[in-house]
């Protein structure tokens, strides 16, 4: 499955496309893109959104969409596939991004630590120059497992021109979770690589006040995010899909 993301910077305006291709769609039982050669077919993919991304001046985020289960080792070598076939279609290229997995739980930091360091060796090995990114634990740095970004700053990924990962969606994470990103990004370079007006689950109501917090603060921090989903799908993130419902008593949303 693929969908994108649109990011803007603190102009308001977009310069980022999040394209991602799924790992698992289906149940694991059923998943027909665990095989050696169809994720080589979906790193094919890539190449149109990266296109349309540099025909408009704009960055190509290319994301390695995990999910379930939240054990980035589960994908280790898929992912290792994946990232080689795409770096090589892109090397060189200044304005592509490689997020090397999506949302993790239920697992350690240094579990976290470990794939991406078996993971960035192979897209550099192909593209040495490129920023990577690189997920924290339950996609908050550890806020939402109850942790913080301390467990990242006391042992780091080892390799350059890394970012680190955050998730939001505002109707669900508020002041605990902002207050951390302002403490972590003293620290660590920052990428929002995926936030919705709504709540996590990617529907309900748009909650405009805790939206409205949220870009203001990173907009103050300088650090881009992406939104959650540039697509016609049935949920209220979706711009394109049904309207959302608005939460009550608050302002509008900036746009």
């Amino acid at each position: 499955m693929c969908r994108a993301s649109a990011a803007r910077t603190g102009s308001g305006l977009s310069s980022v496309i999040r394209a991602f291709q799924s790992t698992q769609p289906r149940p694991r039982a059923q998943v027909a893109s665990s095989t050696p050669s169809a994720v080589r077919n979906a790193a094919r993919l890539a190449p149109d959104s990266i296109v349309q991304a540099t025909a408009r001046g704009m960055y190509a985020l290319i994301d390695f969409h995990t999910l379930t289960p939240g054990d980035p080792m589960y994908n280790l070598e898929r992912a290792r596939t994946f990232f080689a076939a795409v770096s090589a279609r892109n090397a060189g290229k200044k304005n592509v991004i490689y997020e090397i997995t999506n949302e993790l739980n239920g697992v350690s930091w240094s579990t976290i630590k470990n794939y991406a360091e078996q993971v960035i060796p192979v897209i550099r090995a192909n593209h040495p120059d490129a920023v990577v990114l690189v997920g924290t634990r339950g996609s908050s740095l550890g806020i939402s497992e109850g942790g913080n970004s301390d467990e990242i700053v006391n042992n780091p990924v080892r390799a350059s021109n890394i970012m680190y990962t955050f998730h939001f969606y505002a109707a669900s994470h508020r002041d605990n979770y902002r207050n951390e990103v302002q403490r972590a990004a003293a620290r660590i370079p920052l990428f929002v690589t995926e936030f919705g007006t709504v709540t996590y689950t990617g529907d309900g109501a748009v909650d405009a006040a805790s939206s409205t917090a949220w870009l203001d603060l990173l907009d103050r921090l300088k650090i881009s995010y992406a939104n959650w989903t540039y697509s016609d799908a049935n949920e209220g993130s979706a711009p394109l899909g049904r309207p959302p419902a608005r939460a009550a008593s608050t302002p509008a949303a900036r746009t």
